[in-house]
Parts: structure tokens; C-alpha cells; sequence
């Protein structure tokens, strides 16, 4: 669509690249980049048209200067992931396993769609995913790991 896409990373270093291969930014100000490489607490717009705005630093703490966009992980812990869901979003996710809770993922997902995070832990980690009575999204372990306790427990 022409209404961009905000990317904000909150740890690690992510690579914004244009999606048609072989294509470049215009960067604000002049000049083209054949990528945006970013940090953590940096934020970067970029238009419809394959324009970046210069990129901007943002405190991950602070939601309200975050435009609606995604949130890129690499390596961040499920627990903390949720935590920054949480902090956007009314539907709270709860997660009930605690190894699930410190496991590590590396993926991007909209900011103000927390099923779509629980969706992928479901698919990823073959983690159990269902609605509690008020609203909560909850994730925790799939059943068939519980039944099975002598299988080999996966540590990071």
C-alpha cells in the first residue's frame, strides 16, 4: 500500500531492505541507500513511495511516541515480547509456561495484533493457545508435552 510501513526495533540490529530486489531508498535530504540499518530504540518510516525518513531513536518505554507499525525481534525473550504487547494493546497476553516464557524469537509482527504473535508461537513452538472468559489471550504449554513427561525437555 502507499501508507508506509514504521519499523521499530527494540534489541539487536535489523536491516531494513526495499522489497523489489535490487532496489534502493531515497533517503530524506539526498541520496539513496540500498538499506536502513537499525539499532535497538530505533525507529525508521518509510513512505509508500520508498522514501526513509532519517532514522529516529525511540525509547522502547515509551509507547506514545511510537506510531503504529511493527515490532522486530531478534532473539528477544517470549516474557518480554509479551510484556511490550501488553503495554499496547487491551488484550492481554498471559503466558503460563515457563519455558515458553524465556524462549528466544526472532520475528516481526504488528504491534496491535497480539493474536498474531500467539498464532506464531502456537505454529513455532507448539505452544497451547486459548481464550480465558475475560479476554486473555493465554499461552501456554501444549497438552501432548504435558501427558509425555518423559520426553527430552528442550533448554536454551
Amino acid at each position: 500500500g502507499q501508507e508506509g510501513t514504521v519499523v521499530t526495533v527494540i534489541d539487536g540490529r535489523v536491516d531494513v531492505r526495499p522489497e523489489k530486489a535490487g532496489n534502493h531508498f531515497d533517503v530524506q535530504g539526498g541520496g539513496s541507500a540500498p538499506s536502513v540499518s537499525l539499532g535497538r530504540d530505533e525507529q525508521v518510516t518509510i513512505s509508500g513511495a520508498g522514501m526513509a525518513a532519517p532514522v529516529r531513536k525511540v525509547s522502547s518505554r515509551n509507547e506514545a511516541s511510537w506510531a503504529q507499525g511493527q515490532l522486530v525481534f531478534d532473539n528477544s525473550k517470549v516474557s518480554d515480547i509479551v510484556q511490550l504487547f501488553n503495554q499496547y494493546n487491551s488484550i492481554q497476553i498471559r503466558v503460563t509456561d515457563p519455558s515458553l516464557a524465556t524462549r528466544l524469537i526472532t520475528g516481526v509482527f504488528s504491534e496491535d495484533d497480539p493474536r498474531s504473535f500467539a498464532e506464531f508461537l502456537q505454529s513455532e513452538a507448539g505452544a497451547a493457545v486459548h481464550l480465558s472468559s475475560n479476554g486473555e489471550v493465554v499461552i501456554g504449554a501444549s497438552n501432548s508435552r504435558i501427558l509425555d513427561s518423559s520426553a527430552p525437555q528442550i533448554t536454551h
